[in-house]
């Protein structure tokens, strides 16, 4: 339900006239290959330490897409195979990666052979140590700090199957078809471009709201980084093997 919502895309409506356009990112569904010469330019600019996006929608057999994101309003989709692990895997070795709500992404990835990286930022905790009271939720937080954002969440029902995903999701989807085609870009086509779409979409505004979330914090980034952020990777462990 968009009910709960409801004030926060008011917000949003009005951050987006304010700033003449929504704020919507550029979303490629490209190959291993593709994102592995776009991610090879990104040492043009000298960054030893990229922060890098990361978000995967996963089924029953694991993860299906892992959208990746390293620089703000573009991310990039790939479907999952042995190939774009391996350069997941490779991305992750020279990266910071920044998820929102890591423990679920990281316990998917190391079912199929991603190994749990030292250090990560999660967004979630961030913000909790921004505000305590924020809503955890990641459209919530998004519509809440970066301006010209619009809901996304209902592009996709997983309770449904991708090929009757029923009318409030094509509802959604005409909307931001629209909105797509007034910013001069092509709009999704079919359940798999859609949900392809989605995923980048989450991790392209899991990097945007870094940046608000980190400048709320000041002078408190620092025990951010020195206190809790070295603490997730045990934290998450120690659930992995009460849940074992």
């Amino acid at each position: 339900s968009q009910v709960p919502l409801t004030p926060l895309l008011v917000q949003d409506a009005a951050r987006a006239v304010a700033v003449i356009a929504p704020d919507v990112p550029r979303v490629h569904l490209a190959s291993v290959q593709r994102v592995e010469r776009e991610w090879t330019k990104r040492d043009w600019v000298g960054d030893d330490r990229t922060e890098v996006a990361l978000d995967i929608e996963s089924g029953e057999g694991g993860p299906i897409l892992v959208g990746l994101s390293w620089m703000l309003g573009e991310s990039w989709v790939l479907r999952w195979s042995n190939e774009a692990r391996d350069l997941l895997i490779a991305i992750l070795a020279e990266a910071m990666p920044v998820l929102h709500n890591a423990a679920y992404d990281f316990t998917e990835l190391g079912e199929v052979g991603v190994e749990l990286p030292p250090l990560w930022i999660d967004t979630m905790n961030v913000a909790a140590v921004s505000n305590a009271e924020l809503p955890m939720a990641l459209e919530s937080l998004t519509l809440t700090h970066v301006p010209g954002w619009t809901a996304w969440k209902r592009l996709i029902d997983f309770k449904r199957p991708p090929e009757d995903q029923g009318p409030r999701v094509a509802e959604a989807r005409r909307f931001w078809a629209g909105l797509l085609q007034r910013l001069g870009r092509r709009a999704p086509e079919g359940p798999d471009e859609w949900f392809g779409f989605y995923n980048g979409v989450d991790a392209a505004q899991t990097l945007r709201l870094l940046h608000p979330l980190r400048a709320d914090l000041g002078h408190r980034w620092t025990y951010y980084e020195t206190m809790m952020q070295p603490l997730q990777r045990e934290l998450l462990l120690q659930g992995r093997r009460i849940q074992a």
